[in-house]
């Protein structure tokens, strides 16, 4: 088969003329051939242009229909006999753009008329001799690309056939079996390297190519099927398996690390990725799931399973026994203060593991974590010492100052929060604390043998007070105290003149008077809504912000009253109090939102009045 000849040989008998193609095919890209009919009354040549698209320029084939001879009586049995081994059935043939022109002979099949036998009856040595003697007289070799039973061959010039790998002039690689001489197809192994062949042009595939479902990627030069890693121009990882070449998908274990690769596209996945609801993080340059402790470009700690690469989520104790909580959602640890389960923690900003023992916060509040499970206590809390503290049910800080508690009034230490317990000189006053329980006394009381009167309060003086006595003075976030704090900054200048009691963290209705004074202003101003103001010599002091209606106002202009008095009924989301020592209220005005010490914080005044 390695030296097989193709050739045309092209015989002529009388005004016969009759082709003979042994294989007569050309490998020609979109060769569209026109029907032929072989007319069996007439003795006339029919000639069909058949068009062809080469790789460059079209080039055109001709088709010969040869009819039989002129003789009106010409078909003989012989002259079947001798077209049987000459004619050729008209193919279509899709060829590679890449070759260039060539000429095709094909033969019609005629219509004979084989009635008669007997006169017409030609010779076969006389044929045989005559189509010698026209070979020899025009040899037409058929080189290039044939289709021999549906599989493609090329002869080259010498008129051998191509075996092993051909690179077409269009830049295509072709492998020709070195005993059939037919072009490969499908998947072959060559040398060691996997190839795909086109199932019906034969040429090598190179680059992306999806094959009954699976992705490959074959070298753009060498057309073998890439394996192992790789790495695309778009700067995304591939993995193609080292025995079949196609590409990984979904989670592969490789070289000790955990990949996963897009179930469609077949990339490795880089950065954050949420996957049956677990996350993971994917190196962004090698695309191996990270294990393990991370920090986030955004600052925020992850833990990473060392064994299945999830980040972890809720509560982790490290084996060195400190806690961690990491977000359900998002997998990273939390950090700062977070409400969990109905308690408090409070997490290292920096290390972010929760904090145990006592803390004190950046706003100055005492808080205490149970050793062993990190949560804050609430209530009341005895130390090993003796002391009490108790620890606010809601936001868990240590209660300060003054507080109400199931009855009974409390002094806290405002630097220890330990329960003043014992004669105690506070703000000027003197009150006298149980001992053991730690309540302030009032009325008469014998203490060391001698007799004391307390009033109401627990002191002998009057002074100032919180605007809801049953709260005391309560919590406040960062846009309710007054000055520049942070969640003020939506305020022109990001200044609060004031102090704003919320419904929420000091509820009730009724808003007192924090001193005693007359009251000079009742009116209504844009951001102000109804306001109250009452001078008490030193200060003008304003409750604004709080009433909807000059009806929730319960007093009115000229009117003296004293600590504790109602002001009026808030109906709003809070009441906004404010302290100045301009006595022009409309010029103190002027400076609402200008930190230039026309005001002056209600909070420290009032403790400090106490």
């Amino acid at each position: 088969m390695n030296s097989r000849k193709k050739r045309f040989k092209l015989y002529k008998s009388g005004k016969q003329w009759i082709t003979a193609a042994i294989v007569s095919i050309g490998f020609i890209a979109g060769t569209q051939v026109k029907h032929v009919h072989a007319d069996t009354t007439t003795n006339q040549i029919q000639t069909t242009q058949t068009q062809t698209t080469a790789e460059s320029n079209a080039s055109q084939s001709t088709t010969l229909a040869i009819a039989n001879n002129e003789n009106s009586n010409s078909a003989s049995a012989s002259v079947a006999s001798a077209q049987a081994a000459a004619t050729q059935q008209n193919q279509n043939v899709n060829a590679e753009t890449s070759f260039a022109q060539s000429k095709v002979v094909v033969n019609t099949t005629n219509q004979v008329n084989a009635s008669s036998q007997s006169s017409n009856n030609i010779d076969a040595t006389d044929l045989n001799n005559q189509a010698s003697d026209i070979s020899a007289q025009s040899d037409i070799k058929n080189t290039g690309w044939q289709k021999v039973n549906d599989n493609w061959h090329y002869i080259k010039e010498d008129g051998t056939e191509q075996t092993g790998w051909y690179k077409s002039q269009a830049g295509f690689w072709y492998y020709f079996d070195n005993e059939t001489g037919n072009a490969l197809k499908g998947w072959n192994t060559i040398n060691n390297n996997l190839y795909y062949f086109d199932q019906i042009n034969s040429n090598a595939l190179t680059n992306w190519q999806k094959i009954d479902g699976h992705w490959y990627h074959f070298d753009s030069v060498n057309a073998w099927a890439d394996t192992g890693w790789y790495k695309s121009q778009a700067n995304l990882w591939y993995y193609f398996d080292l025995t079949n070449a196609q590409a990984l998908t979904d989670w592969q274990k490789i070289d000790g690390h955990w990949y996963h690769f897009d179930p469609v596209n077949a990339w490795a996945d880089t950065n954050w990725q949420n996957i049956n609801n677990h996350w993971y993080y994917f190196d962004p340059t090698n695309a191996d799931a990270r294990t393990g402790w991370f920090k986030s470009n955004a600052g925020n700690w992850y833990y990473f399973d060392p064994t299945n690469a999830d980040a972890r989520t809720g509560w982790f104790k490290s084996q060195a026994g400190l806690w961690y909580y990491f977000d359900p959602t998002n997998a990273w640890a939390l950090k700062d203060w977070q409400y969990i389960n109905n308690h408090w923690y409070h997490f290292d900003t920096i290390n972010v593991w929760a904090d145990t023992g006592w803390f004190k916060s950046n706003a100055g509040n005492w808080y205490y974590f149970d050793p062993t499970n990190a949560d804050a206590r609430t209530g009341w809390f005895k130390s090993q010492a003796g002391l009490w503290y108790y620890f606010d049910p809601t936001n868990a800080w240590a209660l300060k100052n003054w507080q109400y508690i199931n009855n009974h009034w409390y002094h806290f230490n405002w630097d220890n929060v330990w329960a003043d317990t014992g004669w105690q000189k506070i703000n000027g006053k003197w009150y006298y604390m149980d001992p053991i329980n730690a309540w302030i006394l009032t009325g008469t009381q014998e203490i060391n043998g001698k007799t004391y009167t307390f009033n109401s309060d627990g002191s002998w003086a009057d002074g100032w007070d919180w605007p809801f006595p049953q709260d005391g003075e309560g919590y406040f976030s960062g846009g309710q105290l007054f000055g520049i704090h942070a969640g003020g900054e939506f305020r022109l200048n990001g200044f609060h003149d004031g102090l704003d009691f919320g419904s929420i963290d000091h509820p009730g209705r009724e808003v007192h008077a924090i001193h005693g004074g007359t009251v000079k202003i009742v009116g209504y101003g844009s951001g102000l809504s109804w306001y109250a103001v009452v001078d008490t010599g030193e200060y003008l002091v304003v409750y604004q912000e709080a009433f909807s209606s000059k009806n929730n106002i319960l007093v009115h202009e000229g009117q003296q009253i004293s600590t504790g008095d109602v002001i009026g009924i808030r109906d709003t989301s809070h009441v906004h109090i404010g302290i100045t020592r301009d006595h022009n209220f409309k010029h103190a005005l002027a400076s609402s939102f200008i930190n230039n010490g026309t005001w002056l914080d209600p909070q420290k005044i009032i403790r400090e009045g106490l």
